[in-house]
């Protein structure tokens, strides 16, 4: 999965240098995989503004601007908290493109929502998408799985955008 990564995380340096654009990440579940994901690949200084880890819930408010309203209705694991915590931390840090992960690793669900459910948002030149998925396995196979996949919606959408 390491080779995956750093693949992945390279092209999305490629990708990000054509455009002259930066890129951010704001993590929960992952608590900064993603970050340090592309931290590994040499020269990502030119492209990678930083990261948030908002693990707990008071921190999306605080850090990433997720309305309090989101989090005491559908959660911190929720496809609009997903959303807001990419919007929020690309205005925050200033960036084209950032990355967002919320969900439940396990093996205790939070929320009452089931181990392995993930949101992955984006936020890339102004337009949001969160998808949602379901990983099985270990903690740490769930937490692992959800990064590569941050990864892969993050380059995914960022060769779907227009260039300026």
């Amino acid at each position: 999965m390491q080779m995956e990564k750093d693949l992945v995380a390279e092209q999305i340096k490629e990708e990000l240098l054509k455009r002259k654009w930066s890129v951010c990440t704001c993590e929960s579940m992952t608590a900064g995989m993603v970050a340090s994901a592309l931290g590994d690949i040499p020269g990502i200084s030119e492209v990678l503004a930083g990261g948030l880890v908002t693990y707990m819930t008071k921190e999306k408010h605080i850090l990433a601007g997720v309305p309090e309203e989101i989090l005491n209705t559908v959660g911190a694991v929720s496809e609009e908290c997903a959303a807001v915590m990419a919007s929020g931390a690309a205005e925050r840090m200033g960036c084209e493109a950032c990355v967002s992960v919320t969900g439940n690793a396990g093996p205790t669900g939070m929320e009452n929502k089931e181990d392995g459910l993930v949101y992955i948002g984006t936020y890339v030149s102004g337009k949001t998408a969160v998808r949602e998925y379901h990983f099985s396995g270990s903690r740490q196979e769930t937490r692992e799985a959800a990064c590569l996949q941050a990864l892969k919606d993050l380059l995914n959408d960022i060769r779907n955008e227009k260039r300026p």
